[in-house]
């Protein structure tokens, strides 16, 4: 008896997956990880229940797995793009501010160092001045290379994942009935079976 009663209930819930929540007319478009109609004058975004129907069976295929994992690596490659930029920003921001400070400080003391008429102690002043400022060339040239690598790996994540997410799409537009094979609808004035008037022709 239990075993039919989950079997019931394993048929239920697999129906109510896939009742139709009601899909907006016509062709739709990706934007990012979502669908959009394509009417520009009443865009609607589709909700995840009406993407998930619609991925569910677009010539008899159900996509939904494929669009899942192709969104998870196109929000990995969007997270490589955004992470990289914060990162080769920020190196780049250090190592500016790095090379104004040193700057600043060899204006101001380079004088001081220059009274010694040996030239001994402009050349250490010198010398002391890049130790100091070195580790922080080292330190955010690394970073923005980093953030710079993590830029080009996530460029072709996310183009190459959107592309195929396109692709998805693109299938199910194709079967969608075209406009021009849709019965023409027309309103006429003329004679009717019952004299003259309006008539609706399709």
């Amino acid at each position: 008896m239990f075993w039919i009663l989950a079997l019931a209930m394993m048929s239920v819930a697999a129906h109510a997956q896939f009742i139709n929540p009601g899909i907006p007319d016509g062709a739709l478009k990706r934007k990012g990880g979502v669908m959009k109609t394509l009417d520009k004058e009443n865009k609607v975004k589709l909700t995840p229940e009406q993407v998930a129907y619609v991925l569910s069976d677009i010539d008899g295929v159900d996509y939904n797995d494929e669009w899942n994992q192709l969104n998870r690596n196109r929000k990995k490659g969007v997270g490589l793009i955004t992470g990289g930029s914060i990162a080769a920003g920020t190196g780049a921001a250090v190592f500016l501010g790095a090379a104004v400070v040193e700057i600043l400080v060899f204006v101001l003391g380079a004088p001081l160092a220059a009274m010694d008429e040996s030239g001994d102690s402009m050349k250490e002043f010198e010398e002391n001045l890049n130790k100091q400022f070195a580790p922080w060339y080292i330190g955010s040239g690394i970073v923005v290379g980093a953030g710079t690598a993590c830029i080009i790996a996530g460029i072709p994540t996310t183009v190459k994942n959107g592309k195929k997410m396109n692709a998805i799409v693109n299938r199910y537009n194709e079967t969608l009935t075209p406009a021009a094979s849709q019965p023409e609808v027309t309103l006429n004035f003329g004679r009717t079976a019952n004299g003259v008037g309006l008539t609706l022709n399709f």
